[in-house]
């Protein structure tokens, strides 16, 4: 996928590759290179942008690679049935040996936004973790970002998994720990010349904060505006095993 232009979108763009039954556990890949993302603006959709508008949260991509075995019902690349759009409602967790990779992105003007409410701001996130991920987000490779007007702070947010999941058919009596299990590793990443932030980084790792634990790694700082830590310790991984 590459050569796409994405403005003012909630959900975001997302790569993905369609493997089903035993093929998930053969490598295979995405790839998203050569594209723009760009978050808020000044201008105005509406004439009265108040009034008229409903405000929302912008994403620049998902989290990719997915696997149809792992969608109810079934996921098709291209949705022929109005109840599969959109397609990020019914895609769920990442595949066994699927690797997620994104070459030469750009985005633009991803920074806190005023929201509807005065004095609230709107968590735009250049890359948004898939809603629908309870068990497993394949590790996501980023090579050759640039962040232009872009706020560290808006990188990604590791959200906590929700209490709905934890139910019988899932999980049990906890839930399932899907935004746990990832890792964001990025290398030659450029910031606009001159940008100060200690964080704005050319080669580092992300990962979401779990209390108790990764507060121990070495050589990572906790953001509380990620949920999450960013690291310069490049022996971190994802080990997975089926259960």
């Amino acid at each position: 996928m590459h050569s796409v232009v994405v403005l003012d979108s909630k959900i975001g763009a997302g790569a993905m590759a369609s493997v089903d039954g035993n093929a998930e556990y053969n490598e295979h890949s995405s790839l998203m290179f050569d594209s723009t993302f760009y978050g808020y603006s000044d201008s105005p959709d509406c004439p009265d942008e108040e009034k008229q508008c409903t405000l929302m949260s912008r994403s620049g991509i998902t989290t990719s690679i997915q696997s149809k075995v792992h969608s109810p019902l079934g996921m098709e690349l291209h949705p022929s049935k109005e109840m599969h759009c959109p397609l990020s409602s019914q895609v769920e967790n990442g595949s066994w040996a699927g690797k997620a990779y994104f070459k030469n992105l750009k985005f633009v003007d991803f920074k806190p936004a005023p929201g509807k409410v005065s004095g609230s701001l709107l968590k735009n996130e250049m890359i948004q973790l898939l809603p629908k991920s309870p068990d497993f987000i394949t590790l996501q490779h980023f090579d050759g970002m640039e962040f232009i007007n872009c706020n560290v702070d808006t990188m990604t947010y590791f959200f906590d998994p929700p209490e709905k999941w934890a139910n019988l058919a899932d999980c049990g009596d906890y839930p399932c720990t899907g935004p746990k299990n990832t890792i964001f590793s990025f290398i030659n990443t450029k910031w606009p010349e001159g940008e100060t932030n200690k964080n704005a980084k050319k080669d580092f790792t992300l990962i979401p904060h779990i209390k108790g634990y990764t507060d121990q790694f070495p050589d990572c700082e906790k953001l509380d505006s990620l949920n999450g830590h960013i690291c310069t310790n490049n022996d971190l991984g994802i080990l997975v095993w089926e259960s």
